[in-house]
């Protein structure tokens, strides 16, 4: 059976296991001290004794309710009107042991006790005063400072009281048996209290660790949706609406950049200015939508202008070969590979350096029918540009036979003078 079916339920768990824990501890002192005395003497008054044993009955219920609305006094805003109640039921609680006392010894007389059931009755009026009065005080007047306290003192109350049973257990362990009773039954409520605890404890552990996660992952997400919200942001800053080509903003910056590069390094810079001629009369006569349209077009082929490398310049100085080639492409160039396989290259520069696009060298094309480690050559050289996202291009193809293997292939570009006078095939 499931003790603790949410969260809601556990502070009432709590609240029965510490009463019952108190009350516990409570009936066994009665029992002990109270209720056996007086059932072992011998008054001669059965009448007498029944009302003895009554009030300590009657004790309990009070202490019970004195108890209870201790432990509830946090959740509600009557902490002083409360607070007096409390005072005004043990008032009332001491005086009737008092009253059993000095009748089981046969030394009541009428006044000694009396005032203190008046004092009872005047504390509960007057918390009923305060009660009234704290009806329009807002709920967060008590201080936090103040909560907190109380309910570390709650906490103690039921320990508290099973460690004096302990103590007077232990000072006589081997005579006091309706002690040791009440001891068990004590002990046994603490430890289902502590089992129950620990679990809900385990619970709120659990929850947090999936709050956790989920901010984690929520601030993982929103971190990348910024990352990607500042490239969209800087593309725009850096790049024309339209065209999406570089802007003057991202011209001014390079040119500052070369301009400083080249007065530490004593060296020249240039720069190169492309216009289109008659651009006012198109959209003069035209529109304007056809010259945007002409802008596009000229951007896409500005875009798809490559830059063709071949792999002596791999060794020069690596560092500077990497920054100048990452320029071209941050400008939108691409860069390809020429003659591939003829010179020095190795397989870490297709790596690191921006590469687009790689072109077979023809000397592999030329014998790729007859010579079968040329043909594994090129075979391993389009599988590894395709791995790496690199466009192939297979150089100098001139028979049918050789465009029909490297279709097989699959390899991206065919150039020779089979595609009619030395033109570009796209394979797809």
């Amino acid at each position: 059976m499931k003790i603790i079916k949410n969260d809601r339920s556990f502070p009432m768990v709590r609240f029965i296991f510490d009463t019952g824990i108190f009350m516990m501890v409570t009936a066994t002192l009665y029992w002990h001290y109270i209720v056996s005395p007086l059932l072992s003497s011998e008054s001669g008054s059965e009448l007498g004794d029944l009302v003895l044993l009554v009030y300590p009955i009657l004790d309990l219920g009070l202490l019970f309710a004195v108890i209870s609305l201790y432990f509830i006094s946090r959740y509600t805003v009557h902490q002083k009107g409360l607070s007096i109640l409390i005072v005004g039921f043990s008032c009332e609680i001491i005086a009737d042991l008092v009253y059993i006392y000095l009748s089981s010894q046969g030394s009541y007389v009428s006044g000694y006790v009396d005032p203190l059931w008046g004092i009872t009755l005047l504390l509960k009026g007057v918390s009923g005063l305060h009660a009234a009065d704290e009806l329009n005080l807002p709920e967060e007047y008590e201080s936090d400072r103040r909560i907190r306290l109380k309910r570390k003192c709650d906490s103690w109350i039921p320990y508290a009281s099973a460690f004096i049973l302990i103590i007077l257990v232990s000072q006589h362990f081997d005579k006091l048996i309706d002690l040791q009773t009440g001891l068990y039954f004590t002990m046994s409520l603490i430890i289902v209290r502590q089992i129950l605890t620990l679990r809900e404890n385990e619970k709120i552990v659990g929850k947090l660790r999936k709050l956790s996660s989920n901010l984690e992952s929520q601030v993982q997400q929103r971190t990348t949706e910024l990352e990607e919200n500042n490239k969209k942001l800087q593309h725009m800053a850096y790049h024309d609406s339209l065209t999406e080509l570089p802007n003057r903003r991202m011209f001014y910056e390079h040119l500052k950049q070369e301009m400083s590069k080249a007065q530490k390094e004593n060296h020249k810079v240039a720069i190169m200015l492309i216009d289109l001629d008659r651009f006012k009369y198109v959209n003069d006569t035209l529109g304007h939508e056809i010259g945007d349209l002409l802008l596009k077009n000229v951007s896409q082929r500005l875009n798809a202008c490559t830059v063709e490398i071949t792999e002596n310049l791999f060794l020069g100085d690596e560092n500077q070969t990497i920054s100048k080639l990452q320029q071209l492409k941050g400008l939108g160039i691409g860069i390809s590979i020429d003659d591939f396989g003829s010179g020095y290259s190795s397989f870490r520069y297709i790596k690191e350096f921006p590469v687009d696009e790689l072109k077979i060298d023809r000397f592999f094309i030329r014998d790729i029918l007859n010579d079968r480690d040329n043909a594994a050559i090129v075979r391993t050289m389009i599988s590894l540009g395709h791995k790496l996202n690199i466009k192939v291009v297979a150089e100098g193809v001139e028979t049918k036979e050789q465009l029909k293997l490297l279709e097989e292939l699959h390899c991206d570009v065919i150039q020779g003078w089979t595609v009619k006078s030395s033109c570009r095939k796209i394979v797809t």
